[in-house]
């Protein structure tokens, strides 16, 4: 059995997301774990004890309204989509998971999941859609050409049908009156 400190400790660090503990008061970091030091980009010594203004990401990098404020911690939750600032100046998307201990409404919990991949294929998505929905537009276009050529050769197929019966037709009279024609003349050459 482990103690719990150290329980602590070892789901701090074997974590795949992020996770900090934060002095809401102080709008300060308490501890933060390997995982959420690599998806940032700063160093866990520098996380730790660090203002909860590290993450906000810079002013003139548009001012989306779904960038990380501290207040946000105040607010149990799932934040989805916030952008969070990087030790390189950038911004990564995130999902924000805040809870707060039941003894210290003053402290946050707060798990962090890098969204950048989800963005990246929800963006590749809608560019696929996009696509399809193009294609699907070409292919009707295409289609009515098609029902509109199947209609018009419907209409010279009819006509030549019509043309070979009365040609038919033209034949069959014209055989009888020029053989009466051709009695005709013998009777006359007679």
């Amino acid at each position: 059995h482990l103690p719990p400190g150290d329980l602590d400790r070892l789901v701090m660090t074997a974590a795949s997301d992020g996770i900090f503990a934060a002095d809401m008061a102080a709008g300060r970091i308490l501890i933060a774990n390997p995982a959420l030091a690599a998806i940032t980009g700063y160093a866990v010594e520098t996380l730790a004890h660090a203002p909860l203004d590290l993450f906000v990401p810079a002013a003139g990098d548009g001012g989306d309204p779904w960038d990380f404020r501290p207040e946000m911690l105040s607010r149990p939750g799932l934040h989805d989509d916030v952008r969070l600032r990087r030790a390189d100046g950038g911004a990564f998307h995130a999902t924000l998971t805040v809870g707060h201990p039941i003894e210290r409404a003053d402290l946050a919990v707060c798990v962090v999941r890098d969204a950048t991949q989800l963005r990246l294929v929800q963006r590749e998505l809608v560019a696929k859609h996009l696509a399809l929905h193009e294609a699907f537009a070409d292919l009707e276009a295409r289609n009515r050409e098609l029902m509109n050529l199947s209609t018009r050769l419907s209409l010279v197929s009819k006509r030549a049908a019509l043309a070979e019966m009365f040609a038919g037709a033209a034949h069959g009279l014209n055989n009888p009156l020029a053989a009466a024609m051709s009695s005709g003349r013998l009777l006359r050459a007679l």
